[in-house]
């Protein structure tokens, strides 16, 4: 038997105690986000919601970075857009993200939080140049609660339930244009086939967290106030 054994043996130990705690923490860092009973629960209105992981995406990023510093227990629950719109709606103490200025009685609103711009794109060797040249375009189902952009009937809009649906109409040409945000485009396989129409988006929407009029609700708006700063453009 080797004169070293019985340290090799310690060594391989420390060795593999030290993999168990680093993949410990690794997991610990990747694992979903888990409600505890006394959280504020915050629906999230998704277009990425057939897509594994929504923790990937900008605006959901800096809403975890942003409110981990407030000190206050939170869920954020990620769900297609007109379910979370429901959700919201039926949970006498939720929260979720509304147009500014538009809480409703019985809501308290923060200040404007994020501005979310949709531009027009069009396939590369498209012959629209402005966004006044489209006839016909697609975006994100539920887009029409935050936005009136259908009240332009020079546009024949259609609404579909996700990015990846948005995207397949435009490459499939069954419409002239789509609406994305420029912040989506990395993660688009292909979207070097789009350009963007330049001048004014199709629409834009300012948002602000929105939730139902309750004291630890009151609280958490004024702490999301007071820290968040300037609103952030997508």
């Amino acid at each position: 038997m080797p004169a070293c054994s019985v340290k090799c043996a310690h060594e391989g130990n420390g060795m593999d105690m030290t993999r168990s705690l680093v993949a410990a923490l690794l997991l610990f860092v990747s694992a979903p986000q888990v409600s505890a009973a006394d959280d504020i629960t915050i629906y999230w209105p998704s277009p990425y919601f057939n897509r594994p992981d929504d923790s990937t995406r900008l605006a959901v990023k800096l809403i975890r970075q942003r409110f981990d510093a407030l000190s206050v227990g939170y869920y954020l629950e990620s769900l297609p857009v007109r379910r979370a719109v429901t959700q919201y709606r039926s949970d006498p103490t939720g929260c979720s993200v509304g147009v500014t200025g538009r809480a409703q009685e019985g809501e308290v609103a923060s200040a404007p939080m994020m501005l979310f711009k949709f531009w027009y794109y069009v396939l590369q060797g498209s012959p629209l140049t402005a966004p006044g040249d489209v006839q016909s375009a697609v975006t994100i189902s539920g887009a029409e609660l935050f936005s009136s952009f259908q009240d332009d009937d020079r546009v024949n809009w259609t609404l579909a339930p996700n990015y990846d649906s948005v995207v397949g109409m435009l490459r499939s040409k069954r419409v002239e244009a789509a609406t994305l945000l420029e912040a989506t485009l990395p993660d688009i396989e292909g979207a070097e086939a789009f350009r963007k129409l330049e001048g004014s988006p199709a629409f834009a929407i300012h948002m602000s967290m929105v939730c139902k009029d309750t004291p630890r609700n009151r609280d958490f708006i004024e702490k999301v106030d007071k820290n968040w700063g300037e609103p952030v453009a997508f």
